[in-house]
Parts: structure tokens; sequence; C-alpha cells
């Protein structure tokens, strides 16, 4: 019985770690329950929508934390993607809490594969956007997580050109309404008949 009890405790020490072996060619999927209930359906089309007014230039979408801006974003994003209105022309960039222009100008030329890397200045920055931004019939420019006013023009975004569009997502009506969006979305908490069918 003490050689039994012995082999069982040897088998459960671990002189490795605790780990599992992790095959590195496997990307992971990370399974995130995406809403689709009517009120999110509803507001993914009016967003869609909004971008097809030319009378509409910019779209805020705000909410508290965690009710699916982002979500509600990136559907639209993807939506975008498919359909040939904008070209191809959908980017999408994570402003953050921590924003500042320089940061903000060094993503959008990223996605833009314009090398703005070697000018210092913001406003020669902003000037190579927006002329890089101006060689586009049309697109859409996606900020997600605005936490405070963003002057488009000083980051180089033709804010007031036809065929641009922006959309911010923001916790803040307030900061919706200072970057002057002509269409504004509040994205509430999922009703109880919506929450039971997720």
């Amino acid at each position: 019985m003490t050689e039994e009890v012995t082999e069982l405790v040897a088998q459960s020490e671990f002189p490795s770690g605790l780990f599992l072996e992790v095959d590195e060619s496997i990307n992971p999927i990370l399974l995130i329950p995406v809403p689709n209930g009517q009120a999110f359906r509803q507001n993914v089309d009016d967003i869609l929508t909004s971008l097809m007014d030319v009378n509409v230039v910019s779209i805020g979408i705000y909410g508290m934390g965690g009710v699916g801006k982002t979500t509600l974003a990136r559907r639209v994003h993807d939506k975008l993607l498919k359909e040939s209105t904008f070209s191809g022309h959908v980017y999408w960039v994570t402003v953050s809490h921590e924003f500042n222009i320089s940061k903000l100008q060094s993503d959008i030329a990223e996605l833009l594969n314009l090398n703005i890397t070697c000018e210092n200045d913001e406003g020669r920055r902003a000037a190579k956007l927006f002329r890089e931004f101006q060689k586009m019939e049309r697109f859409v420019l996606i900020l997600d997580d605005v936490w405070k006013r963003i002057d488009a023009e000083k980051i180089g975004i033709p804010s007031k050109r036809d065929g641009c569009k922006l959309v911010i997502t923001s916790r803040s009506e307030e900061v919706c309404r200072s970057m002057c969006c002509k269409k504004i979305i509040k994205v509430n908490t999922l009703s109880e008949q919506e929450a039971s069918e997720q």
C-alpha cells in the first residue's frame, strides 16, 4: 500500500512546472457572443444608412463601457469591407485613453502605408496624411475608444470633404457632440428579452 501511495504522489508532482504545450501553428479562436438582437441590427442599419447620406460626415456611437460600442462599430467595419461603396478604403484605429496626436497620426499612416516616421512636426505629418486621404474618392475612418475631443484637421483627416466619413465610439455623448457628429447613436444595455436570447 505504501508503494502505491508513493507512486501516486510521484505522479502528482510536476518537476517541469504545470503547463501545456501549445501548437504555435494553430491560430487560437476567441469565441465571443456577438449581439444580434433587434436593437443591435437596427443600429447597424442606421449607421450604414447614415454613411451613405451625403449630409452626414461624422457619426458618433456612445454608451457606457461594455455595452457593445466597439462590437457595433466592428460589425459596420466588416460589412463595409464586403461592399464596393468605399473601394476597400475602410480603416480602424483604436485611440484609447492615452491619446496623443503623434501616435494617432502614426497609426493612421501605417494603415495607409504612408511613411511619416522621419517627420517630427505634427503639422507636416498632418499635411502628408491629408494629401494621402485626398487621393481617395471615398473612405471611412473609424476611431474606436475616443475619450476626448480630437481635432480631425490637426490629425490630417479631411473631415469636411465629400466622401470622407468619420465614425467614432466613445463613452461620452459630449465627445460625440464636440466632434460635430451629425448622427449620434446611443448604445444601451440589452433588454431582458435580448439578453435571454444571447
